[in-house]
Formats: structure tokens, sequence, C-alpha cells
């Protein structure tokens, strides 16, 4: 497959027959709020390397798409993986202290949000899961997996504390990440090319 017109040109000078590359699909997306009673709660894990130093982001809000917190916590080296999964229970336990028991709950790692519906945890993360579960056991939770592109708000706190290395706690929406929610909240697009 030619992805530039350098490779184009190379291939027809070596006479390579070469695969036509197939036409993108365009998804266009946006973040939706919760129903009514529901808290949404965003996440992400990021990890700088596989494995590498990592951490979890989210971002827990109303139905209205009003941020009710927000937080990033450092976790030191790990795999995205871990990352990922850690991020879905981190969201889910804040979710619950703060007082919600109908919780939606939306990740961009298809492989976490399986391991989180399906129950079915690497051992290392099982002992952690048991724990907090019981505490869950009240709760209504709905797991959902989508696009990074929807995910924006996580992504970029998950990203910002692997680089800043600080954890942190917002009972608001931080300065610099207001024009993220803002579009969000907005109903604006964000597109995906597939």
């Amino acid at each position: 497959m030619v992805k530039s017109m350098d490779e184009l040109h190379i291939s027809k000078i070596l006479d390579l027959v070469t695969k036509p590359r197939r036409q993108s699909q365009i998804l266009e997306l946006l973040w939706n709020p919760p129903p009514h009673d529901w808290c949404k709660v965003n996440m992400d894990g990021s990890s700088f390397g596989n494995p590498g130093e990592f951490g979890v982001g989210g971002v827990i809000r109303s139905c209205r798409g009003q941020v009710i917190c927000a937080f990033v916590n450092y976790l030191g080296v790990g795999t995205c993986y871990f990352a990922e999964v850690r991020s879905a229970i981190r969201g889910l336990v804040l979710a619950k202290q703060l007082g919600f028991r109908n919780i939606l709950l939306e990740i961009d790692s298809s492989a976490a949000a399986m391991a989180m519906t399906s129950r079915d945890f690497p051992w290392v993360m099982l002992q952690e899961w048991r724990r907090v579960s019981f505490d869950l056991s009240d709760c209504k939770i709905k797991i959902t997996h989508y696009f990074l592109e929807v995910n924006m708000v996580a992504n970029k706190f998950a990203r910002k504390v692997v680089h800043d290395r600080v954890s942190n706690t917002w009972s608001f929406c931080p300065d610099f990440m207001t024009s993220k929610v803002v579009w969000d909240t907005s109903h604006s697009p964000r597109y995906k090319f597939l």
C-alpha cells in the first residue's frame, strides 16, 4: 500500500504493483451527558512506554455536563492495560464516594471495558477489584467503550499526570481543561478517521 508521493514514485520506478489505499471512513462523534440521576465518569490511563511511567486521569460530570470532580493519580511504572483498568476502578470508587449510585463509565480501551464488564481481570488486579466490588454492589453501573476522540478530557488529564508526576483532585473544572469541557457540553463534534 502506497502511503506517500515518494513511495508512489519509487514503486513506479521499480515497476511494483501496489494495492490502492482503502478509502477512509469519517465518524462524527459527540460527547453526550448521562441520563437524569446518573453521573458520567470519563476515565483514561496513560503510559509513556509499555511498561513505562503511568498514571490515570478522569472527570465525573452531571447530567448537565457540569464537572463535579476531576482527578489525576501518578502511579509509577506499569503497562498501558494496567493503567486503563486502574483508571476505571478509580473512577467507579470515586463516583461512589461522592454519593452516586447510578454510574455510567466511559473508557477508550476496549480491552479494559471488556475486563470490567466480564469481571475477568489479570491476577495482579483481581485482589484490588475484589476489594472494591463489595463497596460498589449497591450501585447501578453501565460500562461502555468509546473512542478516544470523545474522551479527550480524561485523556488530557492522564497524559498530564504522567508528565507532571503530581497527583491531584479538583471539585471543579481546572482552568487548563475548561476549553475541552466547554467543547463537549456545547455538542461540538470531534472526528475519527477509520
